[in-house]
């Protein structure tokens, strides 16, 4: 329903494609004497493990629980906050007000789909940061990629769904005459890095960077000449040419609810209209016990570590009564026929016996050993696929 976009001079706004309401919600300084440094593209991202939660970049990462009602600024400034790079004079006939050459800003912001507590920074004159603690400390990575650009234009950071300490840099230096293609990963929260790009494979600078949700090997880089493809981890690079041409590639995006592996326990959840407060609870627990290794957000598909906790998975994510109304329901803890709703008592059993869960024992079994009876068909829907 709602979503977000931006301009120039660190301009942010939430739209509601419901009632077509626009409302500007960019975070303001505190202190006169330190204006925010948002770049022509600031940094911006949703928080995967929150819903109404979104970070936007300029200096600062500032983060908002409420769709940007509210903003609380999360980590010191993450520049080289260099002064040689924030006049107002460039030597133009007149001065720039239109934000086009503001600097030392953040450019990539990469909340983690595996730890809400971890976030990479990425900016526009060559840092880039880590945090593992949610902000409150701050670990500059730079001088750990050796043949990183000094001063390069972090355009672009991607942290990996699989494994919670890898993640992608997508450097560029063309500014400076560069026109080499820059990709360097991470396996270990950044103290490592390996180029996995060259230009006898990539022409052109790079842009943009994306892994495919489903299978791990699966890679995809944009450059300023067209799209490439790995499918062995960034070993080997081929031109993609099946219609699409040799041009700018600034951005990636995968709509992951048509791969081919889309889960079906997502549709059930779909037309059960299952709260996604109640799957994000679930999924956390389940990427914690090492049964999931990947999500693709609260309804999205996931690849299981454990095969066999398939069908198990599928009965925790459909547990709800066949009349819960999700819009009534949710949070207060009684569905529209006026009783208790199971969906709610749900996570306290789950918690309680979670050995037996563990164990791949059904839902069913568990709750009706709990509650000494059984739970109807149509309160439990097996998902085998």
């Amino acid at each position: 329903r709602f979503g977000y976009g931006t301009s120039q001079n660190g301009d942010l706004y939430r739209y509601d494609k419901l009632s077509g309401y626009y409302q500007s919600i960019s975070p303001q300084t505190k202190n006169i004497e330190t204006p925010l440094r948002f770049n022509w593209n600031a940094g911006f991202a949703k928080n995967p493990f929150l819903e109404s939660g979104v970070y936007y970049g300029s200096q600062f990462v500032h983060k908002s629980n409420d769709k940007g009602a509210n903003w609380e600024i999360i980590s010191p400034d993450l520049t080289t906050n260099n002064p040689k790079y924030q006049k107002l004079d460039y030597g133009g006939l007149t001065l720039d007000i239109s934000g086009a050459e503001n600097y030392c800003s953040i450019l990539s912001i990469a909340p983690s789909h595996l730890n809400e507590n971890i976030i990479w920074v990425g900016t526009d004159d060559g840092n880039i940061q880590l945090t593992k603690d949610g902000g409150k400390q701050w670990k500059n990575l730079t001088k750990n990629i050796k043949d990183l650009p000094n001063e390069s234009w972090i355009a672009r950071i991607y942290a990996s769904r699989y494994q919670e300490g890898t993640a992608w840099v997508i450097a560029n230096n063309y500014r400076k005459g560069d026109y080499s293609p820059y990709l360097f990963k991470t396996s270990d929260y950044g103290e490592t890095w390996i180029s996995i790009v060259d230009t006898t494979q990539v022409k052109g600078y790079t842009l943009s960077f994306i892994q495919d949700p489903v299978e791990e090997k699966l890679l995809f880089l944009g450059t300023e000449n067209g799209l490439w493809v790995s499918i062995n981890e960034g070993k080997d690079w081929t031109q993609v040419k099946n219609g699409f041409p040799s041009v700018s590639t600034m951005d990636l995006a995968i709509q992951e609810r048509d791969s081919a592996s889309y889960s079906k326990i997502s549709e059930v959840a779909d037309r059960q209209s299952i709260p996604s407060a109640y799957l994000e609870q679930i999924f956390s627990f389940l990427r914690k016990a090492g049964i999931l290794t990947a999500v693709r957000g609260p309804k999205g598909g996931f690849k299981l570590s454990r095969p066999s906790a398939e069908i198990m998975i599928g009965e925790i994510i459909v547990a709800v009564e066949k009349n819960m109304d999700a819009t009534q329901c949710a949070g207060e803890g009684i569905c529209n026929a006026g009783s208790k709703c199971i969906a709610h008592n749900f996570w306290m059993d789950f918690n309680e016996n979670v050995n037996e869960f563990l164990m791949n024992k059904s839902l069913e079994d568990v709750l009706s050993k709990r509650r000494g009876n059984s739970i109807n068909e149509h309160q439990v829907l097996r998902v085998t696929g």
